[in-house]
């Protein structure tokens, strides 16, 4: 659980950190052209907070399996050692 919300801070920060860039970049008087290119920044600052949380998540489950697969092998080598 605590890693869930670890990870929902992480996009969160990302996303309030670009958002904040955005808007001090576009806060001046800007013509009707840039502030569709706002909007697009602001899309990908979306994405991107989306895409490192999922990365984060998925990194840590690897991780975790890969720690869990390790110890099963090395249980059954001892254990295959022990026979001998």
């Amino acid at each position: 659980m605590k890693e869930r919300i670890k990870n929902v801070l992480v996009g969160t920060v990302v996303f309030v950190v670009g958002f904040s860039i955005i808007l001090l970049l576009t806060s001046s008087d800007i013509e009707a052209e840039l502030t569709y290119y706002a909007a697009i920044a602001y899309a990908l600052l979306y994405l991107a907070s989306v895409i490192s949380v999922c990365t984060a998540v998925l990194l840590k489950k690897m991780t975790q399996l890969k720690s869990e697969i390790t110890l099963k092998l090395a249980g059954k080598v001892s254990s295959i050692s022990n026979l001998s």
